[in-house]
């Protein structure tokens, strides 16, 4: 026994590299996408997508030099606080952005304790989600008399980044109260705010809220695509923030979410860091660099289609031909 163990510690040391896995931190929108890219690829053995939130991707790959992540899938664009990370000398990078698909923000309610409600305004969801309202019954067009069950992505999600970004409250006097800023990296942006929304932490968020708007009868919930399912439905919205009197209901579909007239469209991204100053030189390489080149180069929107449907996405906007 003594001797197979050394066969076998002498076969890992002799593959060197090659069995060292990389995982990767990023969006939990598009783990799936994500993981299906690196199958697609054949890279399973050495990439590991561990996911967790946009704000982790983005840290990783702010400390690239040395986390090793150069890469980071992201369901939000990079902010100040990530710019001004990647520029402090010891990290001395910054990022390409690559749009890879696009989708929406869904706000989606339980099919049987909601099954009558269609259109939200923006506000309607705001005033849910700053705990200022507190029953259905005073969401215009549901029926349902129950206590409303808010359900969130916590604060390292770009999902919420976007949603409280794009979303507001309205007052008793009428005045717009928006959502306070998402600091980077604050996870438990909800439960030091908004103690009535339960917030759902880490990889496999996005799956656990479908599941959850689906069963739980006075369920709502914000997320991407993927959290559709079987017993619950995403609502269309109404803007009521940029337009008096409000505008038409707007539902996610292929075409709103290309031409950006759905209020919660968002474009998804992998990322690439690249050196700033001190060594420009300085990017992905090896297993990263083929999967970044897999999803930018010529032939990128062919092989990203078929991953691209499966996840219930839609193709970024280089690859849509309407």
């Amino acid at each position: 026994m003594k001797h197979i163990a050394k066969a076998l510690a002498l076969l890992s040391l002799m593959g060197g590299t090659a069995y060292a896995q990389q995982h990767l931190a990023g969006s939990d929108t598009m783990a799936g996408l994500s993981r299906r890219i690196i199958t697609a690829l054949s890279l399973d053995p050495t990439l590991v997508y561990d996911g967790g939130g946009s704000g982790l991707g983005w840290t990783a790959t702010c400390h690239a030099r040395t986390t090793g992540q150069t890469i980071n899938p992201s369901s939000r664009g990079q902010n100040q606080a990530d710019i001004d990370c990647g520029h402090l000398p010891e990290n001395d990078v910054e990022w390409t952005l690559n749009p890879v698909a696009k989708d929406g923000v869904n706000v989606i309610v339980n099919d049987q304790g909601n099954g009558d409600l269609v259109n939200i305004k923006v506000t309607d969801v705001g005033n849910l989600f700053q705990c200022r309202y507190t029953s259905w019954t005073q969401v215009p067009g549901s029926t349902n008399p129950n206590p409303a069950h808010r359900y969130a992505r916590d604060g390292n999600s770009g999902t919420t980044d976007v949603f409280t970004n794009r979303t507001q409250g309205r007052d008793d006097t009428g005045t717009l109260v928006p959502f306070p800023s998402l600091p980077s990296g604050d996870e438990n942006y909800w439960e030091e705010r908004y103690p009535c929304v339960i917030a759902i932490h880490g990889d496999g968020a996005t799956i656990q809220l479908g599941i959850i708007t689906a069963n739980d009868p006075q369920a709502v919930a914000y997320a991407g695509d993927p959290a559709l399912m079987t017993g619950n439905h995403g609502l269309c919205v109404s803007d009521d923030i940029t337009q008096d009197p409000p505008g038409d209901p707007v539902c996610a579909s292929i075409q709103a979410i290309e031409d950006g007239s759905y209020w919660y469209n968002r474009t998804l991204y992998i990322n690439n860091v690249h050196g700033y100053q001190i060594d420009p030189t300085f990017g992905p390489t090896g297993d990263q660099l083929t999967l970044l080149n897999a999803v930018t180069d010529a032939n990128s929107c062919d092989f990203l289609a078929p991953l691209i449907a499966a996840e219930n996405f839609y193709p970024a906007p280089r690859c849509y031909n309407p």
